[in-house]
């Protein structure tokens, strides 16, 4: 299979700030590959690698008008954002591996925004079909 990449959604007016943070759209990848999904935003926040087999449930989601960058509740869900809009939402199990910030984490739940996310669920689906 053909890698296939996504982009992020970004709010423009929010540019600025996720330059400095060193999370720009340029440090971001969204990207599924043979039978992986490899995600990354920042040039050392967020590193997740996640098999296509352990992702149960992929769907949009509402949007997240509380955060953007990267979040986590410290319990294995991770937001991984440049935009409160178009959201989807990831189960993974078992867990996936990852880093933040250069430690090693569990993702369990990832919500990630994208320019395009009913293409990204269709994606992981069809590679996927029991993420739908």
């Amino acid at each position: 299979m053909e890698a296939r990449t996504f982009r992020m959604a970004y709010w423009q007016w929010l540019l600025p700030l996720m330059y400095v943070a060193g999370a720009g759209p340029s440090t971001a990848r969204i990207e599924i590959e043979h039978d992986l999904l490899h995600v990354k935003m920042g040039w050392f926040w967020f590193r997740a690698t996640v098999p296509l087999q352990s992702i149960v449930h992929a769907r949009r989601s509402a949007n997240a008008w509380f955060s953007v960058g990267v979040h986590t509740d410290a319990m294995g869900g991770w937001i991984v954002n440049g935009s409160p809009h178009g959201m989807v939402h990831l189960t993974i199990e078992p867990p996936a591996a990852g880093h933040f910030a250069g430690l090693p984490i569990r993702v369990s739940n990832l919500w990630l925004s994208l320019e395009d996310p009913d293409a990204f669920v269709q994606a992981l689906t069809e590679n996927n079909p029991g993420a739908a």
